[in-house]
């Protein structure tokens, strides 16, 4: 059960995130993702941030698997903003909070790419580091506590 990534992707996510190591044994994703990354008309912003995605607890209903920030890095940004981690989308354990159900359609197709998935990362971070840097949102945060039965 899971997800392996191929040799294609593999390859891949080492040319472009060299910060990061796959676990084929473990079909587990670790290290130091980097990222340059500007949105619109705002600021370029480069961070980093410890994670660990576990593609070998990916079910084929969850199109993307969990990710782990596992520095508490966010949660020492909620901490600095005086806001419960969640307002991060990041819960209390370390896993992110990337996409409502209703919206991985919208951005996977109804299959997995890596690409997507790293381009998904790099947009979650992008909005955690700005926030935390300028105490404000880049664009409205999705809602949380979404009705799963609406999917």
């Amino acid at each position: 059960m899971g997800y392996a990534l191929r040799e294609d992707e593999i390859k891949w996510i080492s040319d472009h995130y060299p910060g990061l190591r796959y676990d084929r044994v473990n079909q587990v994703l670790l290290g130091d993702f980097s990222f340059s990354a500007k949105y619109r008309d705002l600021e370029q912003i480069t961070d980093r941030y410890d994670i660990v995605v576990y593609f070998g607890r990916m079910r084929a209903i969850d199109i993307i698997p969990d990710v782990y920030e596992i520095s508490g890095k966010i949660q020492k940004f909620a901490n600095l903003l005086n806001k419960p981690i969640i307002d991060l989308h990041c819960y209390s354990d370390g896993r992110l909070c990337m996409i409502r159900p209703d919206k991985k359609r919208s951005w996977y197709h109804n299959r997995f790419d890596i690409k997507t998935f790293m381009e998904h990362l790099t947009t979650h971070f992008y909005w955690v580091s700005y926030v935390a840097r300028y105490g404000k949102e880049p664009w409205p945060g999705e809602k949380h506590g979404w009705d799963d039965s609406k999917t």
